[in-house]
């Protein structure tokens, strides 16, 4: 995840006199309702209790306001969830059973409570300190779809891969995944196109919904080098980074958790090349010393950025798929969450777009988790 200093994150700057304390812990409140209302309600009936819970507590909301964050609560619930399973901590059960391991919410909110009121000033810092590192490799659908289209401009469609905010990496391994595709009159699995011996892969479930959902199946690709760039790479070896992906898992959702662990099995075998740099200056230094035409990736990170950033980053991606040295892939946030009838859920959509010498065409829309996907075909896939 890319990760600016405190005080110039997009959207999070720290706690000074331009910021009223009391409007903080307002906007705050507001944050924690639509979470458990909008977002984890249908999903995750634990999260839901926990987050309307915090919204209508006034110390927890000091305790969670330490700055301005569109993705506050998650951060905020994945720096709770990550002391406890780190520690043992009795509240570890909440994270891994959800409410059902308690008699009823409110002994949910009191362990909770006591829990917080313990651990205040980690939390505190886990919440300052700490980015959003989803690494949701179930998304891999999306970037797989981006990557088949970004292929037909490079010579033997050959893709060397750049992720920029990876954190884990995982999302540099679509190739190494299965994804189930369910749509209406049936299903079909993609098997993943690698393997690594002794460890099974990932298998990702995603509906197919829209008006291109009978003529679309995803290609194979050829991914001839891969390279993750990131403020704060997380290491798949280690038991501490990868508890902290897995904080960001939803109670509820075990087979994620689960598909979400085999995925970071396979990155911890595979030499992935995750470096330490700034996005800006590692894609400007990358693309230089290139010989090849290199996709770039990015996935949900781009509204992390200070708008200083973000701006001097777009100008980057602009020169360089101008003169033909990059191909650029990215998988974001659309402006908002759309219901989704076929699902029957409300969710957080991203677009996948891709811009290459030709322009930018906007090739599918998924959630957040993966869990469906609406292709958009071209003109010359649908011959």
């Amino acid at each position: 995840m890319v990760r600016e200093p405190l005080s110039s994150r997009a959207g999070a700057p720290a706690i000074d006199g331009r910021v009223g304390r009391a409007v903080l812990v307002e906007n705050t409140a507001e944050q924690f309702t639509r979470f458990a209302k909008e977002r984890v309600q249908q999903v995750s009936p634990t999260y839901a209790v926990v987050a309307q819970h915090v919204a209508e507590t006034p110390w927890l909301l000091e305790l969670a306001a330490v700055r301005r964050l569109s993705r506050l609560p998650e951060l905020f619930l994945a720096s709770v969830q990550f002391l406890a399973r780190q520690t043992d901590d009795a509240l570890r059960p909440l994270f891994e059973k959800g409410i059902t391991a308690y008699r009823s919410p409110g002994a949910v909110t009191a362990e909770f409570d006591r829990f917080c009121r313990g651990r205040g000033p980690e939390i505190g810092r886990l919440v300052a300190e700490r980015a959003v590192q989803t690494n949701e490799p179930a998304r891999s659908i999306g970037v797989l779809r981006g990557l088949n289209r970004a292929a037909r401009k490079l010579p033997g469609r050959r893709v060397h891969l750049v992720e920029l905010g990876a954190s884990a990496g995982l999302q540099l391994l679509p190739d190494y995944y299965s994804f189930e595709l369910r749509r209406p009159g049936g299903h079909q699995v993609v098997p993943p196109q690698r393997f690594l011996s002794g460890l099974s892969a990932p298998v990702f479930t995603a509906e197919v919904i829209g008006p291109d959902a009978g003529s679309w199946m995803p290609g194979p690709v050829r991914i001839a080098s891969r390279r993750g760039i990131d403020l704060d790479p997380l290491n798949c070896r280690l038991a501490a980074d990868r508890l902290w992906v897995e904080s960001f898992v939803w109670p509820e959702q075990l087979h994620r958790r689960t598909m979400l662990r085999r995925a970071m099995d396979l990155a911890a075998e595979l030499p992935v090349g995750l470096r330490r740099l700034d996005a800006v200056a590692a894609l400007e230094q990358i693309a230089r010393q290139a010989d090849d035409v290199l996709v770039v990736l990015h996935s949900h990170m781009i509204k992390q950025l200070p708008p200083g950033s973000r701006a001097e980053l777009e100008e980057l991606f602009g020169r360089l798929v101008a003169a033909g040295k990059v191909i650029r892939v990215a998988v974001e946030a659309s402006a908002e969450g759309k219901e989704q009838p076929a699902v029957g859920l409300r969710s957080r959509s991203a677009e996948v777009s891709v811009w290459t010498t030709d322009g930018v065409e906007r090739v599918a829309q998924l959630d957040s988790h993966g869990t469906w996907i609406r292709p958009v075909l071209s003109e010359d896939e649908k011959q």
